[in-house]
This record gives structure tokens, sequence and C-alpha cells, in this order.
């Protein structure tokens, strides 16, 4: 029998990997890019952003998003933060690619 611990780990990971592919297909911009380690392209650091960002308003813990982003948690809460500020000064293409991403994990 499983620990609710690791029940929760579960739920984590499918979340996670949910919206990974809902931004991925919001954006065209494949999870293998989003996971690659290092610096990328803006419109792949971007589609990162928005997957890290979303994960965290599902209420997966940091820990478990910079673990499967391959990031530290000070880059998740960085993403976050930057597009929480993008989404305040009502950049479009943020909230765009944002309400599909979502509309495609409901």
């Amino acid at each position: 029998m499983k620990t609710n611990t690791e029940m929760k780990k579960q739920k984590a990971t499918r979340d996670i990997h949910a919206v990974m592919d809902a931004v991925s297909r919001a954006t065209d911009v494949s999870v293998e890019k989003m996971l690659k380690p290092g610096r990328c392209v803006l419109r792949v650091v971007d589609a990162r952003a928005i997957a890290i960002y979303l994960c965290s308003r599902r209420r997966v813990k940091g820990v478990d998003i910079a673990e499967a982003f391959g990031r530290s948690s000070p880059c998740v809460t960085h993403s976050c933060a930057k597009v929480e500020d993008r989404l305040l000064i009502r950049d479009k293409a943020t909230a765009s690619v944002v309400q599909k991403s979502e509309a495609l994990l409901n």
C-alpha cells in the first residue's frame, strides 16, 4: 500500500506532465526543449516559465517542480514571478498562452 506522501508525489508528477503537455501544445515548443538544461532561445524559456507558473497554480510544491524541470527552487520562484509580472502588465502573448494552456488542462 502506498503512503500518503507517495500518492501526493504521484499526483504532482501527473499534474506536472499534464501542464508540460498543455503548454507544449499551446506554444509549439516540445517538452524535450523545455526540459533541456542550460539557457535556450527566448521562446523556449518563456514556455518553460509559463509551465512552471501553471504547475505552481495547481499547488504542486516548488521542490517537485524544480526536480521535474531540472532546475533549482530559486529558478522556479523567479519563473513564477516573471509570469505573474507579465500578467499584471497585461502582456497579451503571455496571457494568451496561459489561457490556451489552462483550457487544454480542463
